[in-house]
């Protein structure tokens, strides 16, 4: 009955009920026959009848066209009871049995021997036959647990199990397919767990391929189908996982392998793939790099960064969308995106709007970001973009035209020309003829005069850094000191200038016979990335120059880097006793807080002020601004480009402290210095003089 209900195959279960029953209700007429008087065998009788008709009613529902599950397990449920109740009864008969034995026994005893013997023998015969029926009993018992434990699997099983007739309609469904069927539709209908192309793939499985796999979607979730043909009973039984978690997950990261995550815009790999695979007609291809941004991460943070660039993403899809083109917008990795234009007119008009879009301040989280963009722009043919080669080519004639616009100050639009290469050639032979300069003598220092306004006397000077290259001539400082910092040998170099202007200062002053002080300026990677103080220490200690004769220029936009830090070297350097002054001042984006923390003693008016002094207003107003600021703080005050009669009246009349320029005196090398100071003092001493006579006449 139990392999009926595992295996459903009615024809077997014919075979081998039928002679079973037969044979238990042959043995119990046997025994009706032989002892009718035997207790228990009418019990024994309803058992047998009750068993038939037990297994007439389970053979019923298993012949059901559906057949129901349910009531076929409570029909067996009962079998369990009758079995243990017959083995009771049996043993009862069993030791009737005995006893009627030994008391035939007792009674025959003393007659004849043969009698003795027989009975005997019946009686051990008869416990052999209760030994035997024990033990039959118990291995039938044992085999019933079994198959009671095998037939709960898959009912216990927590994915769906389902079996399907050789016909292809469903014979059995666990509880798991159940109610995975009641979540896609509410009639739960086992089917639409299966593939649409469910009876090419039973075909398969039967042909040859005893197990077949696959992965499908059904209903919007995701299913791994594993179906297998049991050839013995000619059925195929389906295991199902649901694997839509797997699949959202594999879908995510297949996404992102081509994205980038905080803004969806397509990535690097993306744009390989869109001019390699996809073979884009994009003519046009733009570099673009968010201006501005570090000073977001150095005031908020890398989050609120994010939000920033997220918000400057917006603003250039919005422009892209509103000038109704196909172009398409990347972002690489930072603050560094690309685009790309199917006509030359369109990506210049949006690039044009997109710097417009910029303009907006951007606020968010209770600050105030003013954003530009430097973007470098190339053409290109979508036919000779071939090879991996070559799109670095495009991006790289598109990136060196973006970082002129960054060299410039950011906030415009360069296009890539054949000349760019040939300055990027140069500007690598530089940087490495920079780092073998100092070796080969070619560095030199200048030094331009510093006068104080009240009494004209030369305070010191300036100490400014001069490159004649062997085969280039002069170079500019503002070509040379940007690569020196890039590329690291402003430490060395800076540390050089540090004690040739020191120990420059040390002869002057013993030659002049008064203390004269000379400023050297400061890189922010001598500021920030060196013990700074450390190395001051060393210089003054080893030239012999008295710290006050010692100034340290460093610009407005260095501090602001990182003022904190800025602060904490500051502090250090002026414990040493020397001077500090801010250059540049007025070009940064610094407030009197700021000034107030800082631990300077002198502010240097930036020299764009006073180009344009005699022609602006505004320039007048600013420059006059910051000398009462200075004055009002305690600090000195120095304006730098003085070129004309006119700049140094207005700016004595505004009572500035120190100037220097043009208009006194070029930048001198150091022996001409020395000859600039004796000429000056007996200038001064002249004029004093002849002031003296005038005033006693």
């Amino acid at each position: 009955l139990y392999a009926y209900y595992l295996t459903a195959d009615r024809e077997a279960f014919a075979k081998q009920f039928i002679p079973n029953f037969a044979n238990l209700s042959d043995s119990y007429n046997q025994i009706q026959q032989n002892v009718p008087e035997a207790p228990g065998l009418t019990a024994i009788d309803t058992l047998i009848v009750k068993t038939l008709d037990l297994s007439n009613s389970f053979d019923q529902v298993m012949r059901a066209e559906k057949i129901d599950w349910d009531q076929a397990r409570a029909v067996l449920d009962e079998f369990p009871a009758i079995t243990q109740q017959m083995d009771t009864e049996s043993e009862q008969f069993t030791l009737w049995i005995r006893n009627r034995i030994v008391d035939a026994a007792q009674r025959s005893i003393n007659h004849t021997q043969w009698i003795l013997i027989y009975v005997t023998l019946l009686g051990l015969a008869s416990l052999v036959a209760l030994a035997l029926m024990i033990r039959h009993n118990s291995k039938r018992l044992d085999a019933l647990r079994e198959q009671i434990r095998l037939a709960s699997f898959p009912e216990c099983n927590p994915f769906p199990v389902i079996s399907i007739r050789d016909g292809g309609e469903i014979g059995y469904s666990n509880n798991s397919a159940s109610d995975a069927a009641a979540n896609l539709s509410p009639d739960g209908n086992i089917r639409k767990l299966l593939p649409d192309n469910l009876h090419l793939l039973l075909a398969q499985a039967k042909n040859g391929h005893s197990y077949h796999q696959l992965e499908y979607e059904r209903y919007s979730r995701f299913w791994s189908l594993g179906l297998h043909w049991l050839v013995d009973f000619q059925e195929y039984h389906a295991y199902l996982t649901d694997i839509t978690d797997r699949k959202t997950a594999e879908n995510r990261l297949a996404y992102l392998a081509y994205h980038d995550p905080l803004t969806d815009l397509p990535n690097r790999r993306q744009f390989n793939r869109d001019w390699l695979v996809e073979t884009t007609n994009h003519c046009m291809v733009a570099v673009i790099k968010l201006d501005h941004l570090q000073k977001v991460i150095n005031t908020g943070g890398p989050a609120l960064a994010d939000k920033v660039l997220k918000t400057c993403v917006e603003r250039l899809q919005d422009t892209m969308a509103q000038q109704e083109g196909n172009g398409q917008l990347y972002r690489f990795d930072g603050n560094l995106l690309c685009a790309t234009f199917l006509t030359w007119d369109q990506g210049i008009a949006t690039m044009d709007a997109m710097g417009r879009a910029m303009v907006p301040v951007i606020a968010i989280d209770g600050y105030e970001y003013f954003l530009s963009l430097s973007i470098g722009i190339t053409r290109t043919d979508a036919k000779n973009i071939v090879s991996e080669n070559a799109v670095e080519e495009m991006l790289r004639q598109a990136d060196s035209a973006m970082n002129v616009v960054r060299s410039a100050g950011g906030d415009g639009i360069h296009t890539y020309d054949s000349a760019l290469d040939r300055q990027h050639q140069q500007q690598i032979t530089l940087e490495n003829d920079l780092r073998q300069a100092l070796l080969r003598d070619e560095l030199s220092l200048v030094f331009q005069p510093q006068f104080t306004i009240e009494g004209g006397e030369v305070l010191g000077a300036e100490a400014l850094l001069r490159w004649r290259h062997s085969k280039f001539g002069a170079i500019s400082p503002a070509v040379f000191i940007p690569l020196a910092e890039d590329t690291g040998t402003i430490v060395d170099i800076g540390y050089w200038v540090l004690e040739q202007a020191c120990s420059q200062a040390v002869r002057w002053s013993t030659t002049f016979g008064r203390p004269i002080r000379v400023a050297v300026n400061i890189s922010p990677r001598q500021l920030f990335h060196t013990d700074l103080a450390a190395a001051v220490a060393r210089v003054l200690a080893a030239t012999g120059l008295p710290a006050p004769c010692l100034e340290l220029e460093i610009t407005e936009s260095t501090a602001l880097e990182d003022f904190e830090t800025a602060c904490q070297v500051l502090e250090k350097l002026k414990g040493l006793g020397i001077a500090l002054s801010l250059d540049d001042f007025g070009t940064g984006f610094s407030s009197l807080s700021y000034l107030s923390q800082l631990p300077v003693d002198t502010l240097k008016i930036d020299k764009s002020f006073i180009d344009e002094l005699m022609h602006s207003p505004q320039k007048q107003a600013i420059t006059r601004s910051i000398i009462d600021l200075a004055s009002n703080l305690g600090l000195v005050v120095v304006a730098e480009g003085i070129e004309s009669t006119d700049q140094y009246t207005l700016l004595d009349n505004w009572k500035c402290d120190v100037i220097q320029g043009f208009w006194f005196s070029r930048p001198l090398p150091a022996d001409s210095f020395i000859t600039f100071l004796h000429q000056h003092r007996e200038c001064n001493n002249s004029v004093r003089a002849a002031s003296e006579l005038h005033n006693r006449s």
